[in-house]
């Protein structure tokens, strides 16, 4: 076992502290549900395109830019909940339903193009702006913006619609509460695996601290953890989704697989953009995690991962459906 050094210990203890705080915040905004999570999911989307853009530290893009991508990043997040509602004439916030539309993803391909066509423009006529940061910045942007519409997806997804029996909606928040517990089990089981038994590197190139040992106990305590979670759930009678019940364990079996596995990819994803542009953190808001990116990365992979798989399961596996 190896030893914890004070600088370690430090580290570990800021981890738990801030980790405790945004629990107490983002938890019961996350059972509320309706605009309560909705603002939750912006101010994070907001934090969110301010670092993707500010990450190339050599760079210096003009206020234009950062409103735009800020803007076209936003509306591909919530298109499906302002599309549905002002389609059926809900100009009434107050009135506005969090579950139509969400049976699946979905993105404006008129906002792709547009942010395809303007940033790829500005290359021709601005020398310090080239075909590298416009493909960044087009890039992440929709990734962002699909990838936190899933978590959006997760949270809101019909399913059941179990009906609301209390001012908090924990039934309808199973599914989200279950991937993100299974990415967070995962990131927790690596890093105290990983500091306690970790001696072989997995990719010193782009993440160095990381190792097999932290790797494999993040793996194993997340997909038996998560896999009890919503097998447990099931049993009771309370199953996250129709095909995740009692009947379906073997749906059950591969979500909680991919969870960590998509997990990991997630990780090193955001780690090689940090080191491609010689970054230690996205931000510093979130002392001892960085910044929302660095604690979101894993799970804006893994909602979208898992968010296409239910799509597949709901729809029998058609690639045509």
């Amino acid at each position: 076992m190896n030893k914890l050094s004070n600088e370690t210990k430090t580290s570990m203890g800021q981890r738990i502290v801030t980790a405790i705080i945004l629990i107490a915040i983002c938890l019961p905004c996350l059972l509320i549900g309706h605009w309560f999570f909705a603002i939750l999911v912006f101010v994070a989307s907001f934090f969110a395109c301010h670092e993707f853009i500010n990450a190339p530290k050599n760079k210096a893009y003009n206020l234009f830019l950062h409103v735009f991508v800020h803007l076209l990043t936003y509306s591909f997040i919530f298109w499906i909940l302002v599309k549905n509602n002002l389609n059926q004439s809900q100009w009434n916030l107050n009135l506005w339903s969090f579950s139509n539309g969400f049976e699946t993803l979905n993105a404006s391909v008129i906002g792709i193009a547009f942010a395809f066509v303007v940033l790829f423009s500005m290359t021709l006529n601005h020398e310090k702006f080239n075909v590298s940061d416009a493909t960044y910045l087009c890039t992440m942007m929709v990734f962002i913006g699909l990838a936190i519409q899933s978590i959006l997806f997760l949270r809101y997804h019909p399913g059941f619609s179990y009906p609301k029996e209390s001012f908090f909606d924990l039934r309808n928040s199973l599914l989200l509460i279950y991937v993100i517990l299974g990415t967070c089990l995962c990131d927790a089981g690596a890093y105290f695996a990983g500091v306690l038994f970790g001696k072989h590197k997995m990719n010193e190139r782009i993440s160095p601290k990381k190792t097999w040992e932290g790797f494999v106990g993040g793996v194993i305590v997340s997909a038996l953890l998560s896999f009890t979670f919503a097998y447990v759930m099931a049993k009771i009678n309370y199953p996250l989704l129709p095909i995740l019940d009692i009947n379906h364990v073997y749906n059950i079996v591969i979500i909680s697989l991919i969870i960590p596995l998509t997990s990991n990819i997630g990780d090193f994803i955001f780690s090689s953009i940090k080191r491609n542009y010689g970054i230690k953190d996205f931000g510093t808001v979130l002392k001892g995690h960085g910044g929302v990116l660095d604690r979101l990365d894993s799970i804006l992979v893994t909602s979208l991962i898992v968010a296409i798989v239910i799509i597949f399961m709901e729809h029998g596996w058609s690639f045509l459906a």
